[in-house]
Formats: structure tokens, sequence, C-alpha cells
């Protein structure tokens, strides 16, 4: 951002949203940002201590993730939403699945 204030040529600051929280012995985290969205699908079971949940837009590409006790799958989700590509919904539901082969192109 401080690039764009000396710079006579600006470029596009664009972050992806970030929030996490520490709830006794549990952890939460959320990446990206929607206010609406079309469909939502779980990763593994909510009923278990961790579990993702993915909202999804009319296309199921992701536009903001939560997790819950999976810290180490946080970059894994980035990549993805890099991407901006749909996802497979049945692959997506599959923890021994890789988050990076859930991409329909994968």
């Amino acid at each position: 951002m401080a690039h764009n204030i000396i710079q006579p040529k600006s470029e596009v600051y664009a972050t992806r949203p970030y929030f996490w929280t520490d709830e006794y012995d549990q952890t939460f985290e959320y990446l990206g940002h929607t206010l609406t969205w079309n469909q939502t699908v779980t990763r593994g079971s909510s009923d278990e201590p961790k579990f993702t949940i993915a909202y999804l837009d009319e296309n199921r590409r992701p536009l903001g993730v939560l997790f819950a006790n999976n810290a180490e799958k946080r970059a894994d989700i980035a990549a993805l939403m890099d991407k901006n590509l749909p996802i497979n919904l049945d692959r997506f539901k599959d923890p021994t699945i890789s988050i990076l082969e859930t991409t329909e192109s994968s």
C-alpha cells in the first residue's frame, strides 16, 4: 500500500482478509470475505473437532473458508482460492484428498 503513495502509478491493492481466534482449546480461522454465497460444503464433519467449511459462489468457487482446528491447511486453501477455479464438491468433502487436488481442473 505504501508503494502506491510514493509511486506516480498506483497498483491494485488486493489482500485476502484473514481472521483467527483461540477459544480455550479450539482454534477458528476464516480466510476470505463474503456477505452472500450460493452454497456451502463441509470438509470432514462438523461433529468432529477438525473440519472446514467453504462458502461458494454460483460457480462453486470459494469466497470464504472457515477452519476449525485445521491451521495446517490454511496455505493450501489460500492456494486453492488463488486459482479461482470451481471445486469438485465430492472431492472437497473427502479429507483424505489433498485440498490442492479438489479443483475441477484436477
